[in-house]
């Protein structure tokens, strides 16, 4: 009988073993189901996120090229457009009157305050700057001839600065050089700058340095990369 009982008991619990190994055998099947499919599913993931960065990276090209295009565009119309106004000369501080003539006013005012001789023949047309100023007299703008004679009439902005008469010559810079010039003026390495020739140039701070600028470059950046340079 004992033996029959520890027969009886031995087979149930082989029994109880195979049943569990059985459940732990589809357990394991399962959760390696499981498991292949959550690899399957991050594999794809890894592989979106690749394709992912790669647009990302491919948009910032495109962006970083249609930027510089912008930048070399910007930097040919501001060029096209100075170049435009190379004979040109601004005048300031000269009175207005009703109905004047401002041709005539503009030979004149050479001719007595800076002994310069101008002819009719000269001038492509002198006109004031539209927009009202209550404050102040407009500029004249004066389109002359050729280089040459723009030269000429140029080079007396320092008899009217001497004079202190209160009428200023100057080059007629676009607003892109304007801006680029009070960039400059109000950056801690320039000390100043200024216009000559189609193009804004900077003197650097301390070291007498100068350097020619263009309306999209990063000062500081431009300055550092001139000074490894030397």
């Amino acid at each position: 009988m004992v033996k029959d009982i520890m027969k009886e008991q031995k087979d149930e619990y082989e029994k109880r073993l195979k049943e569990a190994e059985s459940r732990n055998r589809a357990e394991r099947g399962k959760l390696k189901d499981e498991i292949d499919a959550l690899n399957i599913e991050n594999k794809r993931l890894q592989e979106m996120i690749v394709k992912k960065c790669n647009e990302i990276d491919e948009t910032k090209e495109i962006a970083s090229s249609a930027e510089r295009k912008a930048d070399e565009a910007k930097s040919w119309a501001n060029y096209n457009e100075q170049y435009s106004r190379k004979n040109n000369v601004k005048i300031y501080g000269v009175p207005e009157a009703d109905q004047e003539d401002t041709e005539a006013e503009v030979i004149e005012l050479l001719k007595s305050e800076a002994d310069t001789v101008l002819k009719h023949d000269e001038i492509v047309a002198a006109h004031r700057i539209p927009g009202k100023r209550p404050d102040q007299a407009r500029p004249i703008l004066v389109k002359l001839k050729n280089s040459d004679v723009k030269s000429r009439v140029i080079r007396q902005r320092a008899t009217f600065k001497q004079k202190k008469i209160g009428i200023r010559l100057a080059d007629d810079v676009t607003s892109e050089n304007s801006k680029l010039m009070e960039r400059l003026n109000e950056h801690e390495m320039i000390e100043s700058s200024w216009y000559y020739n189609g193009s804004v140039y900077g003197k650097i701070h301390g070291s007498g340095r100068k350097l020619k600028f263009k309306i999209s470059d990063d000062i500081t950046e431009r300055i550092r990369i001139s000074h490894h340079r030397r």
